[in-house]
């Protein structure tokens, strides 16, 4: 018998005990030995189709032995492999979280030839409920990453994250703008007289920063000769270690300065004289982290803490509770009224590009740095 030329395979056979048709191929691997491949479908029809999605597969280079892998299997070792070095530890261990809590539950199981478009976006739209918007992206982009260094390793031919689409959710209730008033403001800051929580109210009213900010802030960044705060690090809870890090900002237009009032000033004297009758009482057992906004002992505050105690505050100053967050929008908001540039508004706040500001607090008239301080200074002035 003729040997059959290399690639055409052998004749299509019925299997009885299957009740499929088969027909298999001899080919060679990314390593060079020598492999065969078996098709099986109910039709000869299905085998050719088959066979063709298998042989541009081939010819693509794709590495057929870990494309028979599980997408679990995929993602757990580009999380270790590809990401774990190059994300801040917080970031890793969101990564880690969506894909342990959300992404292996669901689609760990699927095979990675099995994984399509339409699979990951049912995954997506499963989801809708449960998760933010912000939530729903980065699962999103976890997924599509992976996918393409899948791609680039040969695993794949094509990214089949491509395409999926993030359901609209309504935009009313979601991180709701609701700015204290001045007086509400005025009984928040009584009810908190004399503890480290009233100083970093009055600055995080007064500048907006974000308290991730707040609570990385070193004297070092704070000029008050000069009327400017350098917001320069971030800090944040780790799961990993379980404690307080300072670490860098997320984004590069984070990174600004912001100028500060006499208010501001008073308030990081106070804080600046708190901490020193602290040292001296606690002398060798305090601890000396050079960041403005401490504990008693000169620790890191929690963010968790920062909400507590807040939270406390606001109960005992009979206001109805809103997040420390709302500071934040307080000052966007009292800027706004005062008919400030949301050019120069986007620029103090940190905002990665102009559209969050647009989008979160509307059209503004011209002005500068200055103006927004002053426009928040002076509805204030009564603190």
């Amino acid at each position: 018998m003729a040997k059959r030329e290399s690639g055409v395979g052998t004749e299509i056979k019925w299997l009885e005990d299957k009740q499929l048709f088969c027909q298999r191929f001899g080919y060679k691997d990314k390593a060079g030995r020598n492999k065969v491949k078996a098709i099986y479908g109910k039709s000869k029809g299905e085998i050719a189709e088959k066979r063709k999605a298998w042989q541009k597969e081939l010819e693509s280079g794709v590495d057929m032995a870990a494309s028979k892998g599980t997408f679990g299997q995929l993602i757990s070792n580009w999380l270790e492999v590809d990401k774990k070095k190059t994300l801040e530890i917080t970031s890793y261990e969101l990564y880690k979280s969506l894909i342990n809590k959300h992404i292996i539950p669901e689609l760990g199981k699927t095979k990675l030839k099995d994984l399509d478009r339409v699979r990951i976006q049912q995954f997506i739209n499963s989801k809708d409920e449960k998760l933010s918007r912000k939530s729903l992206e980065l699962l999103r982009t976890i997924i599509g990453n992976c996918l393409s260094n899948a791609v680039l390793d040969d695993i794949i031919i094509k990214n089949p994250a491509i395409g999926v689409k993030i359901p609209k959710k309504p935009v009313a209730g979601r991180d709701e703008v609701k700015p204290f008033t001045e007086e509400e403001l005025g009984k928040i800051l009584k009810s908190s007289d004399g503890k480290y929580l009233q100083n970093i109210i009055y600055v995080a009213a007064f500048t907006g920063m974000r308290k991730g900010e707040l609570l990385g802030l070193r004297w070092q960044d704070v000029d008050t000769k000069k009327g400017v705060i350098n917001v320069r690090q971030g800090a944040k809870y780790t799961a990993t270690e379980q404690k307080m890090i300072v670490g860098n900002l997320k984004t590069e237009k984070a990174f600004r300065t912001i100028p500060i009032n006499d208010k501001v000033k008073a308030a990081l004297k106070k804080q600046k004289a708190w901490q020193a009758a602290n040292k001296l009482e606690l002398g060798t057992a305090y601890t000396n982290n050079n960041l403005v906004f401490t504990l008693e002992t000169g620790e890191m505050v929690k963010g968790t803490q920062i909400t507590n105690a807040f939270c406390r505050a606001t109960k005992a100053a009979g206001v109805e509770y809103r997040s420390f967050h709302q500071l934040r929008h307080t000052f966007a908001s009292i800027a706004i009224s005062r008919k400030v540039n949301i050019k120069t508004l986007s620029e103090v706040l940190g905002h990665t590009n102009i559209q969050i500001t647009y989008n979160k607090y509307g059209h503004l008239l011209e002005g500068d740095a200055e103006s927004v301080i002053d426009a928040v200074s002076n509805y204030l002035a009564g603190l």
